[in-house]
C-alpha cells in the first residue's frame, strides 16, 4: 500500500443530503402530544419531560437550581441511596435539565430498562423528599460554584455586557450569585418545585427517542397517563422582548486579574426572520469555527488570545450576535480593534473559494451532528419547544448552506453586524 501524499490536501466532497428523522406524535392527555423519534441500531433510549417555567419565569432562580440538585436525593418513598442504587443497577442517568422558560428532566436508558423506572421517575417528579439536610448540602455546592463563577473574569465581562442588549430589567440580565443562595431553605425549593415539575400532566410536554418497541412507547404512554391531572392554573411562561440600550462600553477594573476578558454584543433579527440563517452563516464565518476570521488572525496571526469566538444567539424575547475572548490585560485595546476590522472584513472582502467551502462544511458538519443519533434527534425537538426554532429550521439551514454566496454574507454583515457594539471587558 502506498503512502498518502501530504504535500497536498484531500478532496473535499460536498455536503451529502442529511435529515432528521421525523416526529410522530401520541396523544397523552398532557399540554401537547408526546413526539416520539424511533430510529437507530442501538437500543438505547431517552425520556425528556419539560414543564413551563424556568428560570425567567421563577420567583427565585437559586431555589429553582436547588431544586435540581436535589430531585435524586430522596422521595416520599425511597431515602437517597434507593434512589441512587435502583439508577445504578439500571445503569441509567436522570438529570434535571433547565432552561429559561421550561424545567423538566431526562432519562438515559437501555430501552428495555425504561418501563422499570417509570415508577421510580414517577416518585421523583410528583414526591420529591427535599430533605432539609439535602437542600443545604445542595445550596452550598451552589453557592460556590456562583462565587467561581462569579470570580471569572469572562462571566464579569458578560454579566456587564448583558443589560446593555436585553435591558437592566430583563430577567436575562439576572444572574444568580452566591449571595442570592443565602436563605434558601425546603419551603423555598418545594414552592419552585409547584411551579414547574409539581404540576403534573398541567403545562407538560414530553419527548422520546431512540430504538425501542412498542411495549415500551405503551408504558411511557401509560406513566404520562397517570401524572396528577395538575391545577387549572394559567401558564407561567412570561415572554418579555429585549429592550436594547444605546451601545457603549463598559470597563470593569479587577487589579489582582491574571487576565482580562473583552464581550462584544449586537441586536440581531431573531429566528423567525428570513435572514436569521444566512446571519448565522456570517457569524460563523467570522469566529464560530476553528478556522474563522477571529481566530485565524487574533489567535494564529497575532498570539493575543488562546481562544475567540463569535455566536449569534435566539431566543423567544429577541436575539443577538456575541464575540468573547481573553487575553493579556496589554492587548485588549488591540482585540478590540482586530475583532472590528474583521466584522468589517465580511462585507469589504466576504468569504469566497476555499474559505467560502470550508465555512459550508463546517456549517454543514454542525448540522449533521443533530441527525447523527436518535438522542441528538430528539434534542433537536425539544430545542423547538425551548427557544422557538420553526419546525422547518433543519431543511431551511440546510439548504441556506448550500446556496448561500459571499454577496449574501457580505448583505447581512452590513446590514446587521455593521452598527456599534456594546463592549465590556474586565481586567486590570
Amino acid at each position: 500500500m502506498s503512502a498518502p501524499d501530504r504535500t497536498h490536501a484531500p478532496a473535499l466532497n460536498p455536503p451529502a443530503d442529511i435529515s432528521v428523522t421525523p416526529a410522530s406524535y401520541v396523544e397523552v392527555g398532557a399540554a401537547s402530544p408526546l413526539t416520539v423519534v424511533r430510529s437507530g441500531d442501538q437500543p438505547v433510549t431517552r425520556l425528556v419531560l419539560m414543564w413551563e417555567g424556568g428560570s425567567y419565569d421563577a420567583v427565585s432562580r437559586e431555589a429553582l437550581a436547588v431544586m435540581g440538585e436535589c430531585l435524586t436525593e430522596g422521595t416520599a418513598s425511597l431515602d437517597a441511596d434507593a434512589v441512587a442504587d435502583a439508577i445504578d443497577y439500571a445503569g441509567a442517568r436522570i438529570a434535571f435539565r433547565p432552561a429559561d422558560h421550561y424545567s423538566g428532566v431526562s432519562l438515559l436508558c437501555l430501552s428495555d430498562k425504561l418501563p422499570g423506572l417509570l415508577p421510580l421517575l414517577a416518585d421523583i417528579v410528583t414526591a420529591p423528599a427535599f430533605d432539609p439536610h439535602a437542600v443545604e448540602v445542595a445550596r452550598k455546592r451552589r453557592a460556590t460554584a456562583a462565587a467561581v463563577e462569579g470570580a471569572k473574569v469572562s462571566v464579569r465581562a458578560e454579566r456587564a455586557l448583558r443589560p446593555l442588549i436585553t435591558g437592566a430589567a430583563h430577567p436575562a440580565a439576572a444572574f444568580s450569585t452566591a449571595e442570592g443562595f443565602e436563605g434558601v431553605g425546603r419551603d423555598d425549593v418545594t414552592a419552585a418545585w409547584r411551579a414547574t415539575l409539581g404540576r403534573g400532566r398541567r403545562g407538560l410536554h414530553a419527548f422520546i427517542g431512540g430504538n425501542f418497541t412498542d411495549g415500551v412507547l405503551d408504558s411511557v404512554g401509560d406513566f404520562l397517563r397517570g401524572l396528577p391531572r395538575g391545577e387549572a392554573s394559567a401558564s407561567p411562561v412570561s415572554i418579555k422582548p429585549f429592550a436594547p440600550q444605546p451601545a457603549r462600553r463598559i470597563d470593569v477594573v479587577d487589579p489582582e486579574a491574571l487576565q482580562s476578558a473583552v464581550s462584544m454584543a449586537i441586536p440581531a433579527p431573531g429566528r423567525d426572520h428570513p435572514d436569521y440563517i444566512t446571519l448565522r452563516l456570517a457569524v460563523t464565518a467570522l469566529g464560530g469555527y476553528f478556522g474563522s476570521r477571529l481566530m485565524s488572525n487574533i489567535r494564529e496571526k497575532r498570539g493575543l488570545t488562546y481562544g475567540i469566538s463569535a455566536r449569534l444567539l435566539g431566543a423567544f424575547e429577541g436575539a443577538y450576535a456575541q464575540i468573547g475572548a481573553q487575553c493579556d490585560a496589554a492587548s485588549v485595546e488591540e482585540v478590540i480593534a482586530q475583532t472590528r476590522a474583521e466584522i468589517e472584513s465580511l462585507w469589504l472582502a466576504p468569504p469566497e473559494g476555499d474559505e467560502l467551502e470550508r465555512l459550508r462544511l463546517s456549517a454543514w458538519s454542525t448540522l449533521a451532528a443533530q441527525a447523527d443519533t436518535p438522542l441528538s434527534t430528539v434534542d433537536y425537538y425539544v430545542t423547538q419547544l425551548l427557544v422557538g426554532t420553526p419546525r422547518d429550521y433543519f431543511e431551511r439551514h440546510l439548504a441556506a448552506i448550500r446556496a448561500v454566496t459571499g454577496a449574501d454574507i457580505a448583505r447581512v454583515a452590513r446590514e446587521y453586524l455593521g452598527g456599534e457594539w456594546a463592549v465590556a471587558t474586565c481586567g486590570r
